[in-house]
């Protein structure tokens, strides 16, 4: 069993910064009762869907505790967005100031970064939409040292493998490949002959067994393959496989698809449409932020619902109005600022966990 003790509406309605197509975000506070908390059915949160978020009341103390800006801002929700709430949620609230500390610095400037990290982010994003890059192979980042005559000391040469491979009419099935001793992602190259004979249907060689080589990867493969190559076979050249930069692109070619199945349409063709290539809602809340965090530091207090002035100038950030690249660099600055204003603020350090404890107990010893 569980008792909800507030609902409201977070995000951009609380802030003011909300237009008709943004989503009506709700969140809930409530409570387990004891048997549910002793036993194994207690959840300490228990999500509806992304606009819909539910806390249990020991997790949103904890949260209020480390200082996180979300849970704090519902304690400071306009009147016109609070939904529903009981006698527990106004002991909590009347308490409210406890959780404004020095420490807040670190939660609300930290979230900052975060919100130039997605916003910054999106460049990689639109560079991967304009430029259609596909998802790459092993191939694509091996590379071949070539060397003629390996008696004499020539100069080597680089190339990439799918074009050393076309460009000598070989297949990457008959490659075989023997790791290099000390040398990371470093291989010899052999070449099965016999197979390539084979392959241009040459009746004179039908009988001959190949080497079998286990080729340079297998298909859908994530490292290179290695062969069993007799010792009277001599190399063709030296291979190096670029691991470190073929996993860093499939990590990118993956969160880009999380990115084009989950993305806002109308958020994407906003910074499309500016063409600043910085994602405008982020750094619109990266700003927000940052305002609130001074609102502390100087009055200790959390204002979440800003006056008609900023929610303008918000807005002005999130279409792209504002030379992003500025809001970007006046952010840091203002990182730095915020900084010394908590250092010289009369806020206690941190939150009494004593009090939180006492809090818990107060609110869970009252009947429901």
């Amino acid at each position: 069993m569980e008792k909800v003790i507030f609902r409201g509406k977070v995000g951009s309605h609380a802030f003011g910064t909300n237009t008709p197509e943004s989503d009506v975000d709700i969140a809930e506070i409530y409570m387990c009762d004891n048997e549910d908390l002793l036993g194994l059915t207690y959840k300490e949160h228990d999500d509806i869907d992304k606009d819909n978020r539910r806390y249990e009341l020991n997790k949103f103390i904890k949260l209020l505790m480390k200082g996180n800006p979300n849970m704090l801002e519902i304690l400071y929700l306009p009147e016109d967005c609070v939904q529903y709430t009981t006698d527990k949620w106004w002991d909590i609230k009347q308490v409210r100031e406890k959780f404004i500390t020095k420490n807040l610095y670190d939660t609300f400037a930290g979230y900052a970064r975060s919100q130039l990290n997605k916003a910054t982010g999106l460049n990689k994003k639109i560079n991967w939409e304009l430029q259609k890059i596909d998802k790459k192979s092993v191939y694509d980042f091996c590379y071949v040292y070539i060397n003629d005559n390996f008696r004499n000391r020539n100069l080597t040469k680089a190339m990439e493998l799918p074009l050393w491979l076309s460009s000598n009419n070989y297949l990457q099935e008959q490659c075989g490949l023997v790791k290099l001793d000390h040398f990371r992602d470093t291989y010899l190259l052999y070449i099965d002959e016999l197979e390539w004979v084979k392959k241009n249907d040459n009746p004179r060689y039908g009988d001959i067994a190949t080497h079998n080589y286990q080729g340079i990867a297998r298909v859908d493969a994530d490292d290179v393959c290695v062969s069993s190559v007799p010792d009277y076979v001599n190399p063709k050249g030296v291979l190096y496989f670029n691991k470190d930069g073929y996993s860093m692109h499939c990590k990118d070619y993956h969160s880009y698809q999380t990115w084009l199945k989950n993305r806002n349409e109308n958020r994407y063709n906003t910074n499309k449409n500016h063409g600043q290539k910085y994602d405008s809602k982020n750094i619109m809340h990266l700003t927000r932020l940052l305002m609130t965090a001074r609102d502390i530091a100087t009055s200790g207090i959390i204002k979440v619902r800003r006056s008609p002035e900023e929610i303008k100038h918000l807005l002005e950030i999130k279409s792209g109005k504002l030379d992003l690249k500025t809001m970007i660099d006046a952010a840091n600055m203002e990182v730095a600022v915020l900084k010394i204003l908590f250092d010289q603020s009369t806020l206690p350090d941190i939150v009494d966990e004593t009090f939180c404890h006492e809090l818990i107990l107060k609110l869970r010893k009252q009947i429901i």
